[in-house]
């Protein structure tokens, strides 16, 4: 399946669902009511630590996710996954299309709000997806002549949309955040050797 078939299923399975569902501890709770938003987590910090191994270096630290589940029964699995000492709730939204806004995202920095985009940084796609369950997300791959030699290098594609099969029982549904550099300004530096 091509990146753009795969992007468009998932995007258009995640509006079919009729509520969306937050496992959730009760500092988060806390959190979510004072400060009126939602905490997006690294890619790196989710339970599925083969997530992070399929990310470039260039894209790590770049992809952040809101976890919601879609299913109407509740889940153990995600009880204990998510809940705090045996404490923890389950909050219910009819929509999450409201994290797809990429004006109503900002970071903290020295206890004040930071818009995007701002200094070099701006979020480049912000998406209500569901997750692909697939048997092998390594078979997920493109290859990329990133130098125009003719050499074909090999990066993984979907990120943050597919996961194992094992992790079906989520019925996940993300807010999938991509930031990056302001385009035109390089992520890399290379100094010239004196």
């Amino acid at each position: 399946m091509a990146v753009d078939d795969l992007y468009s299923k998932c995007q258009k399975k995640a509006q079919t669902h009729q509520m969306f569902y937050h496992y959730t501890n009760l500092e988060a709770l806390l959190y979510i009511l004072s400060s009126g938003a939602f905490r997006l987590s690294l890619i790196s910090n989710m339970n599925d630590l083969e997530e992070e191994n399929r990310f470039l270096d260039i894209k790590k630290n770049k992809v952040f996710v809101a976890c919601f589940n879609h299913d109407k029964a509740e889940s153990i699995p995600l009880w204990k996954i998510y809940s705090k000492d045996n404490y923890g709730l389950r909050l219910g939204f009819s929509s999450i299309d409201f994290l797809a806004n990429k004006d109503k995202y900002y970071y903290v920095s020295e206890g004040k709000k930071v818009r995007f985009p701002c200094d070099k940084w701006e979020i480049r796609d912000a998406l209500i997806t569901d997750v692909e369950y697939v048997e092998d997300p390594n078979d997920h791959v493109a290859y990329s002549d990133p130098l125009d030699t003719g050499a074909k290098v090999p990066y993984p594609i979907n990120l943050g949309i597919i996961k194992r099969k094992a992790w079906e029982y989520e019925a996940e549904t993300r807010a999938r955040v991509y930031i990056d550099v302001v385009r035109g300004v390089s992520s890399l530096r290379i100094e010239e050797k004196s």
